[in-house]
């Protein structure tokens, strides 16, 4: 690669160029109309209230959604009201980047299929984030629950409920584990996916683990530091 002969470029300050001002403040002014769009505090307190809902917990959800409130508000909407409150619960678990584009559909079914722990012992502190999050590592959240539950027959399923490590001998024997260099941009396989194909690279493979155990009501996660998959 050879680059072009250094030379002398002029100088271009923005207060000597009237069209790039002009230009500036064209897109300033299309960023404030779409922002303008954005549901409003008295719009989420409407929807509160209707809903029978805490405003001060709806408010910061709906405003962190940014261009997504449409999304969010349906999904809300069509939550049947005992769960309700475990909607906002999933609102306020996932992360601001799902608030901002994750569809209604995908939360709902989350929400819907998440099954009731198996250990009624559990708090929502294991409930919460690690049953009822959709979200495991950096993949695309989709629906899966339902899917990977009947994946499994019942008597097994029941089997791993009360020991979860016998699922790690399934998901060996199930899924075809290639290596990492057959995905060299490392880009997770959602659990719908790797079920599908049986093929998965050891992220995806162990992404697919955590997301097992979360259908069949176990709490899980991929572990902060090492990333590895762990059932409570």
């Amino acid at each position: 690669l050879t680059p072009p002969p250094e030379c002398e470029l002029p100088a271009h300050e923005a207060r000597d160029n009237p069209e790039h001002l002009r230009r500036l403040e064209e897109e300033d002014g299309l960023r404030a109309g779409i922002e303008q769009s954005f549901l409003t505090r008295s719009a989420s307190d409407t929807l509160a209230h209707r809903l029978k809902l805490p405003p001060e917990r709806l408010w910061p959800i709906l405003k962190a959604c940014r261009g997504n409130g449409a999304e969010l508000t349906t999904f809300l909407n069509q939550t049947p009201p005992p769960l309700r409150s475990r909607a906002l619960d999933l609102l306020e678990v996932i992360s601001a980047k799902d608030l901002r584009d994750v569809p209604a559909q995908v939360l709902l079914a989350h929400l819907q299929e998440t099954p009731t722990p198996t250990r009624q012992i559990w708090s929502d502190d294991l409930f919460v984030p690690f049953i009822l999050n959709p979200r495991i590592g950096h993949e695309q959240v989709h629906p899966y629950r339902r899917l990977l539950r009947q994946a499994l027959p019942l008597p097994l399923a029941r089997k791993i409920q009360d020991n979860p490590l016998l699922l790690s001998d399934w998901v060996d024997q199930t899924i075809e584990l290639v290596s990492s260099e057959m995905n060299p941009y490392l880009i997770p396989m959602p659990p719908r996916s790797v079920w599908s194909l049986r093929v998965a690279d050891p992220p995806s493979r162990d992404i697919f683990a955590v997301a097992l155990c979360r259908s069949l009501g176990i709490p899980a996660r991929l572990e902060t530091i090492r990333h590895v998959p762990e059932a409570f």
